[in-house]
């Protein structure tokens, strides 16, 4: 796993006051993707474009159940077709 420490030079710094991306509740976390291919030249220095969404701490574990390979997501959504409920199951 790859840890950074970031600077927020533009845009919205993580915060409690935002809500969760998928439900609005607290969100202490925040789950972002880096494209490694847009490089952006500022000062003499490489930067990168963060695109992320607020999470609260009960769809951060889910996504990070995904990202662990804990669940798979192609039998996650394939059990949602075939049974009546309309959201996946993150749940351990």
């Amino acid at each position: 796993m790859l840890e950074s420490i970031i600077q927020i030079n533009e845009g919205d710094a993580p915060s409690l006051k935002q809500g969760c991306f998928f439900c609005k509740e607290e969100a202490p976390f925040t789950f972002g993707i880096i494209n490694a291919k847009k490089i952006i030249k500022s000062k003499n220095n490489d930067c990168f474009i963060l695109s992320s969404v607020p999470l609260c701490e009960k769809h951060a574990e889910g996504f990070n159940s995904l990202l662990s390979g804990e669940h798979d997501i192609n039998d996650l959504i394939t059990q949602m077709k075939s049974s009546k409920q309309k959201r996946i199951n993150l749940r351990r």
